[in-house]
């Protein structure tokens, strides 16, 4: 008998706006490697200076990491476990 096949969820995506040559933001994106090796996130990195809206909204406060619905989790100088938990903990709260 054949089962029907599960349907390949799409990873969600966080979002990391940064700049080129910010130190801060290279950090976080070796630092959210280990929770995008399984598959089920993605990073998609936003150049601020592309879009001077995004300039004048984050400009003095990158890095800022994003959650899928496009919340802010971190800005700044931040621990991404603790950005990571704080995701995880609004998932669990829907």
């Amino acid at each position: 008998m054949l089962r029907p096949r599960r349907a390949f969820s799409q990873p969600q995506v966080l979002r990391l706006y940064s700049r080129p040559g910010c130190c801060l933001c290279d950090q976080v994106q070796e630092a959210l490697a280990p929770w995008l090796q399984s598959g089920k996130l993605s990073l998609k990195v936003v150049n601020i200076e592309d879009d001077p809206e995004l300039e004048s909204r984050f400009g003095q406060v990158i890095p800022v990491l994003e959650d899928p619905e496009g919340r802010v989790l971190a800005k700044g100088k931040f621990r991404v476990e603790e950005a990571m938990a704080r995701w995880q903990r609004r998932r669990k709260a829907r």
